[in-house]
Formats: C-alpha cells, sequence, structure tokens
C-alpha cells in the first residue's frame, strides 16, 4: 500500500508518508524545502529546445497541448508538467521556484481542456496545492471537483491522498487559520480515510494522528453528518479495547448538541470498539441505556448483551445498577432490559439476580413482570420451594378475573420445570388454574398437572371430581382429560363417576369419560 501509484494520466509518483509537528502530513520525495535547494544545484542540461525535459518527446502542437514556466520561460507538455509539480514545485529544467498562481492555472487550463486524464490530474494537482494550504479553491463547483477526487482517490486505493485529505478537515501542513471546509467535503474525506486508512497496520507512524484527527472531529465539528461520518470511520480504523475511544464516544452522548442520530450513532461505535469485561465500555453503555431515544437504547442494551460474561466480577460489579433500573426507571423498556440483563450477568440460583427479579414481578406492568418471569425460569433451580410458592402466590391471584391473564399463563407453564414430582403446592396451584378466567391458563393448568402430579394421589383425584359439576363446561372436559392420567386405577369412586357420565346424555362428556376409564384399565 505504500509503492508507487499511478495516476489515470500515466505519470508514476512515489508516496512518503510523514508525521511532522502532530500533523497528518506526507508528500512525494523531493517535497521538502531542503530536498528542493539540493535539487536546485542538480540542473538539467544539454536538452533540445524543441523536447520537452519530462517525457524526451517532441514539443508538437499548439499553446493548448504545451506550457511556458512564466519566469524561466522553459516549455513543456501541459501534462508533464503539472505532473512534475505534483512531485516538486520547481521547473523540471532549471529547478527554479514555480509560484503557486502558476500551478493554479496549469490546474485550470487542463480543466478547460477536459478529457478524462487532464480533469483527473488537474483535480490531483488542485488537491496537493490546497493540501499545503497554497491553493484557494472556492464556491460550489470546484468543492464538487475536489468531492469527486477524494472519491476517486478513495475508489482507487491512493493512499498517497491521505495527506491532502487530511487537510480538509484542518490538519495538515500550512493549515493552520484555514477555513472550515463544508460539510460536504469534510464527510467525502472521512469517508475517504475510512477506506484508506485501513489498509495500514497500526504500526504505521502516522496511525495515531489520524485517530486523533477522526476522534477530534466526532467532539468538535458542528455539522450533524461530518460527526456520524467521523463516527462511522472511528470504528472501522480503530483498534478495539481503546480507552480513549470509550471516553470519546462518553462525551458524544454526553454533549448536549449530539441528536438522536448522532447518539445512536456513537452507542454503535460502541458496540463495534468495546471489548467483553470492560467496565469503561460497559458504564458507557449503561448510560446510553438511559438515553431517551428508543434507538439509542436499543443499540445499548445490545451492547451490554456482548459485554455482560455470566458470573464474571465485572459483571457482578453491574449487577445492583441493572436491578436498581428494573424496579424505579419510569420507562417499561428500560425496566424489561435491566432484567433481561440481570439474566445475561447472573448464574443460575444466583440470590441477587433471584431477588431483583422477584420484586419486579410486582411490577404495575404485565409486561415487566413476564421479563422477570423469563429470567427467573433460567435463574432457579429445579426444586427450589420458595420458587414454587412465587409461582403459586402468580397463579392463584387474581384468577377469578381475565387480568394479567398471560403472566399467569407463563406461571403454570413454569411450574413443571421447577417443582419436583410430588409437589403439593404445585398441584394444588395447578388445580386453581383449572378454573381461571381465562382459558388459555385453564388449558395450560390440565398439562401441568399431568406433570406435577404423581397417580393415585387422592386429594388430586377429589378435586377433579368436583370440577365435574362446574358451571363452566370446559372445565367439566378438562378435568375428565386430567383425571385419566392422574387417579389410582383402583379408585372406585373415580371409575363409579366416570360410569355416571358415560351412561348420562351428555355426548362430549360420554366420550371424555369414556378415555378416562380406558386409562384406569
Amino acid at each position: 500500500a505504500m509503492g508507487a501509484s499511478q495516476s489515470n494520466s500515466g505519470t508514476a509518483r512515489t508516496p512518503l508518508m510523514y508525521c511532522v509537528q502532530g500533523e497528518v502530513t506526507g508528500a512525494p520525495y523531493g517535497h521538502g524545502a531542503e530536498t528542493n535547494q539540493a535539487l536546485r544545484g542538480n540542473q538539467v542540461e544539454h536538452v533540445e529546445p524543441d523536447v520537452c525535459a519530462v517525457c524526451l518527446s517532441g514539443l508538437s502542437g499548439g499553446p493548448a497541448t504545451t506550457f511556458s514556466v512564466p519566469g524561466c520561460g522553459h516549455k513543456f507538455h501541459t501534462l508533464c508538467i503539472a505532473s512534475a509539480l505534483q512531485a516538486c514545485q520547481l521547473c523540471p529544467l532549471c529547478r527554479g521556484d514555480v509560484a503557486n498562481g502558476v500551478c493554479t492555472d496549469i490546474a485550470q487550463r487542463l480543466l478547460a481542456e477536459g478529457g478524462g486524464g487532464c480533469s483527473v490530474l488537474a483535480l490531483e494537482l488542485l488537491m496537493d496545492l490546497r493540501s499545503r494550504g497554497q491553493a484557494r479553491l472556492e464556491g460550489e463547483v470546484l468543492d464538487d471537483e475536489i468531492i469527486d477526487a477524494i472519491r476517486r482517490a478513495s475508489k482507487q486505493g491512493d493512499a498517497t491522498k491521505i495527506p491532502a485529505i487530511a487537510v480538509f478537515l484542518g490538519k495538515g501542513p500550512g493549515n493552520m487559520n484555514k477555513a472550515k471546509q463544508s460539510p460536504e467535503v469534510r464527510v467525502a474525506a472521512l469517508e475517504a480515510l475510512r477506506a484508506l486508512v485501513p489498509v495500514f497496520s497500526s504500526t504505521w507512524f502516522g496511525f495515531q494522528e489520524v485517530l486523533t484527527l477522526l476522534r477530534g472531529q466526532c467532539l468538535e465539528d458542528n455539522n450533524k453528518e461530518v460527526r456520524i461520518a467521523a463516527l462511522r470511520a472511528l470504528r472501522e480504523v480503530c483498534p478495539k479495547g481503546e480507552e480513549i475511544d470509550t471516553m470519546t464516544v462518553r462525551r458524544v452522548l454526553e454533549d448536549p448538541t449530539s441528536d438522536s442520530d448522532v447518539r445512536q450513532e456513537a452507542t454503535e461505535t460502541l458496540r463495534v470498539l468495546a471489548e467483553k469485561n470492560d467496565p469503561r465500555s460497559a458504564r458507557t453503555a449503561l448510560a446510553a441505556l438511559l438515553d431517551k431515544d428508543a434507538g439509542v437504547r436499543s443499540v445499548a442494551l445490545s451492547t451490554l448483551r456482548s459485554l455482560c460474561v455470566r458470573g464474571s466480577a465485572e459483571s457482578n460489579a453491574l449487577m445492583s445498577d441493572f436491578a436498581k433500573l428494573a424496579v424505579e426507571h419510569q420507562e417499561v423498556e428500560v425496566r424489561c432490559a435491566a432484567l433481561e440483563l440481570i439474566g445475561h450477568a447472573e448464574v443460575e440460583g444466583g440470590m441477587f439476580g433471584v431477588a431483583a427479579c422477584s420484586m419486579a414481578l410486582q411490577d404495575r406492568e404485565e409486561e415487566v413482570q413476564l421479563a422477570a418471569l423469563a429470567v427467573l425460569r433460567r435463574l432457579w433451580k429445579r426444586g427450589d420451594t420458595e420458587a414454587v410458592g412465587t409461582l403459586a402466590t402468580l397463579i392463584v391471584a387474581g384468577n377469578d378475573s381475565l387480568g394479567r391473564a398471560q403472566v399467569r399463563c407463563e406461571a403454570v407453564r413454569t411450574l413443571p420445570r421447577i417443582a419436583i414430582r410430588p409437589d403439593a403446592r404445585a398441584s394444588s396451584a395447578a388445580l386453581a388454574a383449572l378454573a381461571d378466567a381465562d382459558s388459555s391458563v385453564r388449558v395450560e393448568a390440565a398439562q401441568t398437572l399431568k406433570q406435577v402430579c404423581e397417580r393415585g394421589d387422592k386429594e388430586v383425584s377429589m378435586r377433579l371430581l368436583a370440577y365435574f359439576s362446574h358451571s363452566d363446561t370446559e372445565v367439566q372436559r378438562l378435568a375428565l382429560e386430567t383425571l385419566g392420567t392422574v387417579a389410582s386405577r383402583e379408585d372406585f369412586a373415580v371409575k363409579s363417576m366416570l360410569k355416571k357420565l358415560i351412561d348420562g346424555g351428555d355426548t362430549d362428556l360420554q366420550m371424555l369419560a369414556e378415555g378416562a376409564m380406558r386409562q384406569l384399565r
């Protein structure tokens, strides 16, 4: 990537990247003042007056294709002198200084002549002049041309243009006190750096200066699109786990001038650059989780998911923050997200996580209760009697109304995962749910009873028989379906009741009773 670069004009140039006094800079060989002074002593002699000293071809054609350097009067092909001046701002023959205005005149002449090679070389020359703070390019049209040239350099992978591109962002030699370029130019420059800089190793001596430049654009630019472009470039160029980048993101998030799009882009940059178990990144993501914008919160949650390692000291240090958010934050979405993060950070059976989620079961919003229950389903250990008691309370509370039916349904579904058969409290809760006001809870309760009860449980069998007189026919049917798997095969009271139903006039109940009777044989 550091080798010679071929421009569209056909002229090869050798780049030399270096850093001077904290500025992103660089130039082809021969750009420095000392080098230019040395070259002045190596004048080219014995060149025929009708031959171009650059390409050694004849100077055929009129003024449109040739150019005479003011002062010394030496003549060259316009394309040749333009290419030569990119490498060194001296006359190729006498090594006399060539004024900045002369270089600009040559570039403008090439633009006027048109043609792909002429236009490209002209824009490259203008870019090189501008990178030295020597060319004044004004007006929207020239900005468009510069943007095209920047994008062309990016597409061609022309890393020699990195110093010139840096100038458009306010860095580089001769750039002090220059007016800020248009936002469009700054965005194009950042996109080019985003494409060109990653080809270099992080040990390249200009790498840190580019990173400093990008961080500055993230924090200091007053244009939204430029800041977004800088953040995108930062996350593709920077190595992961750098504290300074985490702090840059934190400052962007805390900046009152950062709108929601900028904050979301900053949080995405954090997600890409953060490493697992990095407490600073986790704290920054936690701050983003409190953002007023839902998009920022969503990216922050994704970041925290990837950062939290279950049972690690770093994750445990965040647990109290998660628990506080789960109980106290006003936004339902944030409370649910905090509960999810507890599930990512806490180990199975972890007392702190279980206590925090159990408290969240008392939340006024059903969505939060469901989130807490989902985490508890993973944290509770099988056979945990306190967990069974918590589930039983959820199931029985409010089972005479349709409110929070989904919570009761999930609680009933969770019972077989926690309770060890036989469990009297789990069986009692499931029996209560069999008469729930909500149909989905009743259906789930019938399935749960089959899993938590042992065959021959006399108390369960008698309560199921009592449901045969329930006013809701669905409750009757579910009790019949369950009875066949729970009652003892020697339970004559059950068999006698089933026989009465078979002999009765209800066809549906007859079929269910016959099925239960077959299971008892």
